[in-house]
């Protein structure tokens, strides 16, 4: 009869609390790395194609209502 290992049973509560805390810290940092930060990057441009610099540009967050404002550059 082969032999086999069972390592997080119900005998073995201490084990198997380690492997589910381990397994929500791993879920829990991915959650929080993909919210940190965006970039946007972009060109503001007039009917011509000439880039128009020092123009304000808005980035909203629809879902939350947050808004940043920034000024173009060159």
């Amino acid at each position: 009869m082969a032999s086999r290992t069972v390592w997080a049973t119900r005998s073995n509560p201490l084990c198997l609390q380690i492997v589910l805390g381990l397994l929500l810290l791993a879920v829990a940092t991915v959650s929080v790395q993909a919210q940190q930060t965006a970039t946007i990057l972009g060109r503001v441009q007039d009917e011509t194609g000439g880039v128009i610099p020092g123009v304000e540009v808005v980035a909203v967050n629809e879902g939350t209502g947050f808004q940043r404002t920034s000024l173009s550059n060159d």
